[in-house]
C-alpha cells in the first residue's frame, strides 16, 4: 500500500479536490451572480422568499441522499464491487416520486402559507428527480477518483440554472418562475451523470424491497444526522422570519450564503481523502492514527487562512454582490468567519465516525448541537436579531467539535481495535 501522504496520493487528492473546488467555485459564482440579480430586482422581501423556498427544497435533496452515499462508499471500498449501486439507483427513483407526491399534497392543503412561497416550492421540488440521479452517480465519482466527471455534470447544472434564471427574471419578474430553471437544470445534469458513469457501472435500476429495508435500517442514523444538520444550518433563518421579517432574513442570508460556500471546502477535501483513509484504516492502525493527526493539522492551517481572508475582506465582498442596502451584512460575515476552524475539523471527525460505524453516536452529537442552537436562537433572536444567529452558529459548531473530541478520545482506540479485529476475522 502506498503511503497515505506519498506524492502520488497527495497529488491525486489535490487534483480531485481541485475539480470539486472548481465546480463549487463556478456554481458559487453563478449563485452569487443570481443573488446579486435577485437582490437588485426583488429587494429584501423577495430575497427572503427565495431564500426560504430554496432552503425548503434543500431539505428534499437531503431526504434523497438519506445518508445512503456515505454508507455505500464505505461498502464499495470494503467489498470492492458495485453490487448494491443498481439497487440504490432504482430505490431512489421510486422513493423520490413518492416523496414529491407527499410534499406537494402537503403544501397544497396547508392553509396560511405565503402564496409565492407555496408556488416556488411546488415548482422547485421537481428538481429532486434529476438531483437523485446526480447524487447516486456521485458515489461512483468518489470511489473511482473521477471528480472531473462530477465537475462536468455540476458545470452543466450551474450554467443552465444561471442562463435560464436570468431569462426568466427579465421576462416575468416572477419569483416562483425562477425555480423552473432549477428543475430543468438538475434534470439535464442528472441524465448526463448517468452517461458519464456508464464506463464503470452498468446503468440498470433495480428495486428490491428487502434490500431497501436493510439499507434504511443501516443508514437511518446517518440520514437523521443529515436532516438535523440541515435544520441546524437553516433553523435561524426560519426563526428570524417568524420573529422579524423577510427583509431581516434577506440581510442575514447574503453573508450566510457566502459562509456556506466556504465551508464546502473541508467536505471536498474529505471526499478526496476518504477512500485512501478508509483503505489505510483496514490495513494499518498505527499509520491510520498518524495520518489522521496530520490531516487535522492540515485542516487547521487551511481554516485559519480562510477565516482571515473572510474577516478582512467581508465588507468588500458583500458590497460587491449586493450593490446597495444590506448594511449589517459585512459584520455578520465577520462573526461567522470565526467558525471556520471548527467546521473544518468537525468534517474530519464526522467521516471518522462514519468509518467506525458509530452512526448513532454521531446522531447524538449533532442532535445535542441542534438542540442548543435552536434554544439559543429562540432566546436571543428577539433581542439581538441576526447578530445573535451569527454568534450562535459559531458557538454551536465549537460545541459539536468538543463533543466529537471528547467521545472519540474516550472510545476511539477500543473502537478501532474492535473494527479491525472483526475485519480480520471476516477476511480469514
Amino acid at each position: 500500500m502506498k503511503d497515505f501522504f506519498s506524492s502520488s496520493i497527495v497529488s491525486k487528492v489535490t487534483i480531485q479536490t481541485f475539480w470539486q473546488l472548481l465546480a463549487k467555485l463556478i456554481s458559487s459564482f453563478a449563485t452569487l451572480i443570481l443573488l446579486g440579480i435577485i437582490t437588485r430586482n426583488f429587494y429584501e422581501s423577495g430575497t427572503g422568499i427565495y431564500t426560504l423556498s430554496s432552503t425548503t427544497i434543500s431539505f428534499i435533496y437531503l431526504a434523497i441522499d438519506f445518508g445512503i452515499n456515505a454508507h455505500l462508499v464505505s461498502e464499495i471500498i470494503r467489498n470492492k464491487n458495485y453490487g448494491e449501486w443498481q439497487e440504490v439507483l432504482g430505490s431512489r427513483v421510486i422513493l423520490v416520486t413518492l416523496l414529491l407526491l407527499i410534499i406537494d399534497l402537503m403544501f397544497l392543503l396547508i392553509p396560511g402559507i405565503n402564496e409565492l412561497f407555496r408556488m416556488s416550492v411546488l415548482i422547485g421540488d421537481i428538481s429532486a428527480l434529476g438531483y437523485s440521479l446526480f447524487i447516486t452517480s456521485q458515489v461512483v465519482f468518489q470511489v473511482e477518483g473521477r471528480f472531473d466527471l462530477y465537475f462536468i455534470s455540476s458545470l452543466v447544472a450551474s450554467l443552465f440554472t444561471l442562463a435560464l434564471t436570468i431569462i426568466i427574471i427579465y421576462l416575468t419578474r416572477f419569483i416562483p418562475g425562477l425555480f423552473i430553471a432549477t428543475a430543468f437544470s438538475w434534470g439535464v445534469a442528472g441524465l448526463l451523470s448517468l452517461i458519464l458513469v456508464k464506463r464503470y457501472v452498468k446503468i440498470k435500476p433495480l428495486f428490491n424491497i428487502n434490500f431497501l429495508k436493510s439499507l434504511l435500517l443501516n443508514v437511518w442514523p446517518i440520514s437523521t444526522t443529515m436532516v438535523l444538520n440541515t435544520i441546524y444550518f437553516r433553523a435561524d433563518s426560519f426563526i428570524l422570519s417568524f420573529d422579524k421579517s423577510f427583509s431581516v432574513v434577506g440581510i442575514y442570508n447574503l453573508p450566510y450564503q457566502l459562509f456556506q460556500s466556504a465551508i464546502v471546502l473541508p467536505t471536498f477535501i474529505m471526499n478526496s481523502f476518504y477512500p485512501h483513509l478508509a483503505e489505510t484504516f483496514y490495513i494499518d492502525k498505527v499509520k491510520f492514527e498518524r495520518y489522521l493527526k496530520r490531516l487535522v493539522l492540515i485542516m487547521i492551517i487551511i481554516s485559519v487562512s480562510v477565516m482571515a481572508f473572510s474577516y478582512f475582506l467581508a465588507a468588500f465582498i458583500v458590497h460587491l454582490i449586493s450593490g446597495r442596502g444590506f448594511i449589517p451584512s459585512p459584520r455578520i460575515l465577520q462573526i461567522l468567519s470565526f467558525g471556520f476552524p471548527a467546521f473544518f475539523i468537525t468534517s474530519v471527525f464526522q467521516w471518522l465516525l462514519i468509518l467506525l460505524r458509530r452512526y448513532k453516536l454521531m446522531l447524538l452529537i449533532y442532535a445535542s448541537g441542534l438542540f442548543v442552537n435552536i434554544l439559543l436562537n429562540v432566546i436571543f433572536i428577539p433581542k439581538y436579531s441576526y447578530y445573535a444567529s451569527s454568534w450562535i452558529t459559531v458557538i454551536s459548531e465549537y460545541l459539536i467539535l468538543f463533543m466529537q473530541v471528547l467521545t472519540l478520545r474516550i472510545k476511539n482506540r477500543l473502537l478501532i481495535e474492535s473494527v479491525l479485529s472483526n475485519f480480520r476475522i471476516k477476511m480469514s
